[in-house]
């Protein structure tokens, strides 16, 4: 199968002309290259073809859109096959493949073309988005895959580093590292010990002395009872208070009611 460029247009026009002769290559066939010029030439696009045969640019157009639908959209091929790829492609090619194929193939512009125009942007949609989200779902695993190696490197690394400080203070300080275990040993021992004879001492201060903490008990019930009769006392100057300033306030009525009937009057 022909892959220069100047040969698209004659293999096109041999497809178009003679398809039993070619009905093998059609099916299973690889495309020609850059087949983005075949899809070209299907949107009715200007590109350059040196073509040994004098036809009109429409005859080259339609052999064009008859190799897409033969080679690429029969129900059989595969999903990068019905968007006009070999084999993979990126996500920039495929979407100039799929906007170049639904120039051609949306409803709207072949409903006066061809009646298999809705069931081609169908299969063109489907193998297009499948695609797609077949990438992005490939590179969120890609992604991941690249975050667990870089945390695991990076593990690598401070271990690697810590290492490096181990060997290092064993090498500067040979006998204080070998004793180290040691000497947090018999340290938490000693605390231990120290926190257990400060408890018993405490103990036994009590003990020996019990009149010095009766007398600080007998204080603090001489403080609260002095708070309870400090209590019991504001209570009583504010009734006295109270008692005091009633008639004063039953007099002040009174005579605020005898100027208003006199008002009155």
């Amino acid at each position: 199968m022909p892959k220069k460029r100047h040969t698209i247009a004659d293999l096109l026009l041999a497809v178009y002309q003679n398809p039993l002769q070619y009905q093998d290559q059609l099916k299973k066939g690889s495309l020609p290259e850059p087949f983005i010029d075949v899809l070209r030439l299907g949107a009715n696009k200007e590109i350059q073809l040196d073509s040994r045969k004098t036809v009109s640019l429409e005859t080259i157009q339609k052999a064009a859109l008859f190799y897409i639908e033969q080679a690429c959209l029969n129900q059989d091929q595969d999903l990068y096959r019905i968007l006009g790829f070999n084999g993979s492609a990126s996500v920039s090619d495929l979407q100039k493949h799929y906007h170049l194929l639904m120039l051609v193939y949306h409803p709207d512009r072949a409903k006066e073309r061809t009646i298999w125009g809705e069931k081609y942007a169908t299969r063109i949609n489907n193998a297009y988005h499948q695609l797609k989200n077949k990438q992005k779902s490939d590179q969120k695993l890609h992604n991941k895959s690249a975050k667990k190696e870089a945390y695991l490197y990076k593990s690598i690394v401070n271990k690697e580093k810590e290492n490096r400080v181990l060997l290092y203070l064993i090498q500067k300080f040979p006998i204080g590292i070998r004793y180290l275990p040691h000497i947090i040993l018999w340290g938490s021992i000693g605390l231990t010990f120290t926190l257990i004879s400060f408890a018993w001492y405490e103990k036994k201060a009590r003990e020996s002395n019990p009149v010095s903490f009766q007398q600080e008990n007998k204080v603090l019930l001489k403080k609260d009872l002095f708070r309870e009769k400090l209590i019991e006392f504001e209570e009583k100057e504010r009734k006295n208070l109270m008692e005091l300033e009633s008639p004063l306030i039953k007099s002040l009525n009174s005579e605020n009611s005898l100027d208003k009937n006199e008002k009155n009057k």
